[in-house]
């Protein structure tokens, strides 16, 4: 059976690690994040210029940095969850909320919150 509704879509693999674990995460769409522009884009410009690509350079420096994945959690996703296989629904990238203490000029703004206290 010949279906012409289906759509290839690319789908880019990579290792996720913090300082406890490793996951294999997998990305549709939301590789975009991560490349900076459509897989097949990507993937031309690396197969004419290799490692000069200036896209694939951009990907490269996504190493380190901090990132949210979105994905969905249900029964069926279970088992390959429990294996360390994720397939990411939306990525974003944390900013970067270091503070140089060094900087005289650094003042940081803490959120006021207010705590009710009970008397015995």
């Amino acid at each position: 059976m010949h279906n012409d509704n289906t759509k290839c879509r690319y789908a880019v693999k990579i290792i996720v690690e913090d300082e406890t674990d490793t996951a294999r995460v997998i990305l549709f769409d939301a590789a975009e994040t991560l490349i900076g522009c459509k897989a097949q884009k990507f993937m031309a410009d690396i197969k004419e210029k290799n490692n000069q690509s200036s896209l694939f350079q951009k990907f490269v420096l996504n190493i380190g940095k901090t990132y949210t994945f979105l994905v969905k959690l249900d029964e069926n996703s279970k088992d390959e969850r429990a294996q360390g296989k994720i397939i990411a629904q939306e990525i974003q990238l944390q900013e970067d909320n270091t503070i140089n203490i060094e900087d005289d000029d650094t003042i940081l703004e803490l959120p006021k919150k207010k705590i009710k206290v009970e008397k015995e």
